[in-house]
């Protein structure tokens, strides 16, 4: 009867590890996002300058309320098409260039690697709204890396 009793327990314990008692989340679907056509302008740069006073929100050039003299503050993204955009900025000097962009898998790389974002909006882009992490510049240390950057049609 112990043998029965424990051979019982054994094939329950083993059923209930094998089964699960809830469904997995499911996985959004990733947005495909298109930045072609319109304007996108500048909104905001939420970013840590390194002054001890941690994450500050940025609107404006604001260059006196940054440790170092950074550069990308703030710009526009213009003339928009599908392979090629135009970085319009007049912080601290006025500056605007022309570069072809790739749009993959939630990474935008403009000008093979002068500046690479990671779109942070990817799952609830709208096409008003783009969030945008900077995570590498090539070339210049002067870009605030880690900086997201908010940016409205």
């Amino acid at each position: 009867m112990k043998k029965t009793i424990y051979f019982l327990t054994m094939i329950l314990a083993v059923a209930l590890m094998s089964t699960s008692c809830c469904k997995d989340d499911p996985v959004p679907e990733p947005t495909d996002i298109e930045i072609s056509g319109e304007d996108w302008v500048f909104q905001s740069l939420v970013f840590d300058a390194g002054l001890g006073d941690g994450l500050k929100t940025y609107t404006s050039c604001d260059q006196d309320l940054l440790d170092e003299n950074y550069r990308m503050i703030n710009f526009n993204i213009e003339g928009v098409t599908e392979s090629n955009l135009t970085l319009i900025t007049t912080c601290p000097d006025p500056w605007n260039f022309s570069y072809v962009y790739i749009l993959e898998d939630g990474v935008l790389n403009i000008g093979s690697g002068i500046m690479v974002f990671d779109v942070l909006n990817e799952g609830t882009y709208n096409g008003t709204v783009l969030e945008l992490e900077l995570t590498d510049a090539s070339g210049s240390s002067l870009r605030p890396i880690g900086g997201v950057y908010t940016f409205t049609r």
